[in-house]
């Protein structure tokens, strides 16, 4: 998304404050690309930055999923439509985007290399 529409969406999920860094659809065509670009924009606000594969990227198209495997990042896919991410992601796909707790939860198990259940 543009820069503009994922800040708006943020500050009414009440979070914006907490992202100093960041790419959006301004910055590529392309998710690899854009996930990447984020990745070296955080190094460059924190200088002790976790490696990619402790990265979690969330997002709900095949194209997010796809570049987050390219780099080595985690993945966790949240969509009304699971069958978009099925043979992609298939044990990490969130579909109510209301349930921050189902989400967290998905995100501890993965920081802690903990089984879906």
């Amino acid at each position: 998304n543009p820069k503009r529409i994922s800040k708006l969406r943020l500050e009414m999920a009440g979070i914006w404050k907490y992202f100093f860094c960041g790419a959006f659809a301004e910055d590529g065509n392309d998710k690899t690309l854009i996930l990447g670009k984020s990745l070296i924009r955080c190094r460059e606000v924190w200088d002790d930055f976790i490696s990619n594969e402790n990265v979690i990227y969330i997002g709900d198209h095949p194209h997010d999923a796809i570049g987050a495997q390219a780099l080595g990042v985690q993945f966790i896919g949240i969509t009304n439509q699971p069958e978009r991410l099925h043979g992609i992601v298939d044990n990490r796909i969130h579909s109510d985007y209301r349930d921050l707790n189902g989400l967290l939860i998905q995100m501890d198990r993965l920081w802690n290399n903990s089984p879906a259940t």
